[in-house]
């Protein structure tokens, strides 16, 4: 597990006492919404609420315009066409607008371009195509607020346009006859919506009542959120919640046979269900192949052809995964042969195998793996090699891309994610660009877990359970709230899951037991052990077992009680940028370093651990710097080797540690330092 600085957050106590008494709620949930910034009891009236407050659609400037226009193309029977795009947002806003157009007998089709040879956004040949078919009204769904070129295309060829589109507002508005994206305006309550929530808008300002359309597509406007991870707050949490009961209520063909295939019909879902079952086998359609699958599905009103076509889906989103899993372990694989490579503050991993439509999942995983900007890229036969960026807070890549502009062919995104391309044979020197731009910053973002606040084992109960219900549905923005417990000492470890991939911890603190669920991390591959003192971030959550509820406990993070997260890091920092030649003087580890660090391992050698695990076993009495070059040391001397876990190796005889490569190399880097800093 990567590590990462706690921060307990605080709240104003006074205030959460006034909510208690006010909407007689939980005092953690009380706590929470005032942690969380929500302390106006208006604020917390309507999160709590399950009443559903829509904003007037037309308060969105362009609204009327927009309905004007396809109110007078669907009473004279001219072809509309919805432009769409191909991510989980983009075709659940096709099939919402394409389905209530469909209802009110308007000449609709829809087109969602394909991401491999296309990509985002409007091109000019699909547009041509639209005004073959005959299409007279071209309406965009999560895309063409920067189409400025497309759209003076599509007018050229007789076309009225509708742009509708919820992304960050260009320097430039194209010319179309309506444009509708929230961000244009600075005085409305709400903004941050989805493109299927501005479709959701335009629909409900084209029958007048946002309470039939919400009864009718709320699924959809929910799906359409959820898979774009705005926040759900606000209006996004109001449809959100209302679509969730859709959902499960009584569910379209399509989604129903999605559920079907997935195998949990009988399943309450929750917005994460949503977010980890529906939401990737939407997206799989439009990664692998052709979004239209997706778009098809979930305009379909026969259950048995939905059912066909989510089994491919569900095939589409099986493939997805696997070419996901052989992209990340052919990196981490890398990584194990290059480790210089994790030295760098932006890692740059480029594949001729890489499949364009996954990168940016691989490059999420990696991201979040080693908790620094990833950028993966496919590499074209045609010479081109296209990348996908994920970032972490407060490291923004696309001004990084910004910096690195001249190399490439083009680049677009936000701070946390981006795509670019450029001619594969500078990916090289793009890798030196952006992280020459890197380490001209001061310092790079460390990762933070946010925890909401300590609590005592005793109240990790059922009840805590039922009662942080309330704060559904989680999403972003909204997280789930993660609990801090302290000091427990670990009573048994037990394998979960049918192949044992997880792990239960079971530990005690002053004669009260906990268990919590730790998923991803096996049982003989957890870093600890019984008998060591632990803390655990903790989500809480109700179990449904055999119709009766039980308290659930998941892990989000361990460590070592008392581990000090903040001097790891800056250690690490010190060793990265020595490895990058940034740090001068003598980095070679005494004596004592390496007979302490070996005594460790020899007295140790059933546990598993990484690098990082021993240097919070060993914190404070070794750097971070003098650790990496023992087991570097230790490396060279077959001592010992990383699978990545370090593992003990049979040795005869004594090693000459000094003569190692590696300490070699540093009395080198020393003497050459020495040399430099005296001509100067």
């Amino acid at each position: 597990m990567t590590p990462r600085i706690w921060k307990v957050a605080g709240a104003d106590r006074e205030r959460a006492l006034h909510l208690v008494e006010k909407f007689d709620i939980d005092p953690f949930v009380a706590y929470i919404l005032v942690e969380r910034g929500l302390t106006d009891d208006v604020q917390v009236s309507e999160f709590l609420s399950d009443d559903v407050r829509l904003m007037n659609p037309f308060l969105l400037s362009g609204m009327e315009a927009a309905v004007q226009l396809i109110e007078q193309a669907a009473d004279n029977g001219e072809k509309i066409c919805i432009y769409g795009d191909f991510d989980c947002d983009g075709a659940t806003a096709t099939a919402l607008l394409y389905s209530y157009l469909d209802t009110i007998g308007a000449d609709v089709f829809f087109y969602i371009p394909q991401r491999e040879g296309e990509g985002y956004g409007m091109h000019a040949d699909a547009i041509e195509r639209i005004a073959e078919r005959g299409a007279k009204l071209l309406i965009t769904v999560d895309n063409g607020i920067a189409c400025v070129d497309e759209v003076a295309v599509a007018k050229s060829l007789g076309m009225q346009v509708i742009i509708t589109d919820h992304h960050q507002i260009p320097p430039q508005l194209p010319q179309a006859d309506a444009v509708i994206d929230p961000h244009l305006q600075s005085d409305l309550e709400f903004t941050d919506f989805s493109g299927a929530g501005v479709a959701f808008k335009l629909v409900c300002a084209l029958h007048g009542s946002a309470d039939e359309i919400l009864e009718a597509y709320g699924d959809l406007a929910a799906i359409g959120t959820i898979g774009d991870i705005v926040p759900l707050l606000g209006e996004n949490r109001a449809l959100v919640k209302a679509g969730l009961q859709m959902l499960n209520r009584s569910p379209r063909p399509g989604v129903q046979a999605l559920r079907s295939v997935i195998g949990d019909q009988a399943r309450s879902y929750s917005a994460g269900d949503v977010a980890f079952r529906i939401v990737p086998r939407i997206n799989a359609a439009g990664r692998l192949g052709s979004a239209d699958a997706a778009g098809k599905l979930l305009i379909s009103e026969d259950y048995a052809e939905a059912l066909e076509m989510a089994a491919i889906l569900d095939q589409e989103n099986a493939r997805r995964r696997a070419l996901d899993t052989q992209i990340t372990q052919e990196i981490e694989e890398l990584l194990v042969r290059e480790p210089a490579r994790l030295r760098r503050r932006v890692l740059v991993f480029s594949g001729a195998s890489y499949h364009p439509g996954v990168i940016g999942i691989a490059a999420a995983h990696i991201c979040e793996r080693y908790a620094k900007p990833c950028i993966v890229f496919a590499v074209g036969e045609n010479g081109e090699a296209h990348g996908s960026c994920r970032s972490v807070e407060g490291f923004n890549i696309y001004e990084a891309l910004s910096a690195c502009a001249s190399l490439l062919t083009q680049f677009g995104g936000h701070p946390m994610a981006a795509g670019l391309s450029l001619p594969s044979d500078r990916i090289d020197a793009f890798a030196q660009a952006i992280n020459a731009y890197a380490d001209s910053l001061d310092a790079m973002p460390v990762p933070v877990l946010h925890i909401d606040c300590k609590l005592a084992v005793q109240y990790a109960n059922l009840a805590l359970a039922q009662s942080l219900e309330t704060l559904q549905p989680f999403g972003a923005g909204n997280e789930e709230a993660v609990f801090g417990l302290y000091n427990f000492e670990i009573t048994g470890l037990r394998p979960l899951g049918e192949n044992g991939q997880h792990v239960r911890i079971e530990a005690v603190k002053k004669g009260v037991r906990m268990q919590a669920a730790l998923f991803g991390v096996p049982a003989d591959r957890f870093a600890y052990v019984v008998g060591d003192k632990i803390d655990l971030a903790v989500k809480i959550s109700v179990n449904l077992y055999k119709g009766r509820q039980y308290v659930s406990l998941r892990a989000a993070d361990v460590r070592l009680h008392g581990a000090d997260t903040a001097r790891y890091f800056e250690e690490k920092d010190v060793y990265e940028r020595a490895e990058r030649g940034l740090v001068p003087g003598d980095l070679t580890p005494p004596r004592d370093a390496f007979v302490l660090v070996y005594s460790f391992l020899k007295k140790h050698p059933a546990l598993h651990l990484r690098a990082d695990d021993l240097y919070f076993r060993l914190q404070g009495k070794i750097s971070y710097s003098a650790l990496m070059y023992c087991i570097s040391a230790f490396c060279d001397c077959k001592l010992i080797r990383m699978e990545p876990y370090i593992c003990l190796l049979s040795h005869s005889g004594k090693a000459d540690l000094m003569a190692t490569p590696t300490v070699q190399a540093l009395k080198r880097r020393a003497s050459h330092d020495k040399i430099r800093t005296a001509d100067v």
